[in-house]
């Protein structure tokens, strides 16, 4: 799937209501780092703190 201005609202409603960035790479196809970016976006307060 194309990463369209149209799918990427489509991911990031989705990712707002599940969380779960394995879902989005099954539904969508998407890249797993791909997946993660928008459940961190979705869901800034869940973000896990980067590792130095």
């Amino acid at each position: 799937m194309r990463n369209t201005a149209k799918n990427t609202g489509q991911f990031l409603d989705e990712a707002r209501h599940t969380a779960d960035p394995v879902h989005l790479v099954r539904v969508f196809g998407i890249h797993p780092h791909t997946a993660v970016r928008y459940v961190h976006a979705a869901h800034p307060d869940k973000a896990l703190a980067k590792i130095r």
